[in-house]
């Protein structure tokens, strides 16, 4: 979780920007955490206080309406509905990383991760979106390494998700 945040923090002030560079400062002047932080955060109250998703991130919009929300989720926070909003971004994804940390089995975090993205997703790709980096972050939650996260995750079909993303990155770490 603490990962997830300080990646959003520090690619914050690129996002938009296509940096391709990978010598560049972690931190600068305009770096902030976004969206993705609070709902993670909003992800993490919910075990912690065992509250309703769609209440927390209404609740957490509401506190941090500046933080970057898209458009879509915006006006489904501001009015307090209840339905997902046929979402298709990758919000799911970006705020699951709690889950892992507090399920004991991956068929439990599968389902949590499932939870988590229903409040907003009710498209089928964005949900798998968020299961599936779920599933990414189950095995780092438990210190098994580099290594074997990336074999756990390239064993779950995850490649499918960013094919070409992965290929650089597999091939970086000599893993096809």
């Amino acid at each position: 979780m603490l990962g997830a945040i300080a990646g959003d923090v520090i690619g914050s002030v690129h996002e938009w920007s296509c940096t391709k560079i990978k010598n560049f400062p972690l931190f600068e002047a305009k770096s902030r955490f976004t969206d993705d932080t609070v709902l993670t955060v909003a992800v993490a109250d919910r075990f912690l206080s065992g509250r309703d998703y769609v209440e927390l991130f209404h609740e957490y919009y509401h506190r941090y309406p500046r933080a970057g929300f898209a458009g879509w989720f915006r006006e489904w926070a501001k009015r307090r509905l209840r339905e997902p909003y046929n979402s298709f971004g990758n919000g799911s994804a970006m705020r699951v990383s709690p889950v892992a940390y507090v399920c004991d089995i991956l068929e439990e975090v599968l389902v949590r991760a499932r939870e988590s993205a229903e409040g907003t997703h009710n498209y089928r790709e964005g949900i798998k979106d968020g299961s599936s980096h779920g599933r990414g972050y189950f095995p780092g939650a438990f210190r098994l390494g580099e290594i074997s996260i990336l074999r756990h995750i390239s064993s779950a079909n995850f490649r499918t998700i960013c094919r070409s993303g992965w290929r650089i990155f597999a091939q970086s770490m000599s893993l096809t």
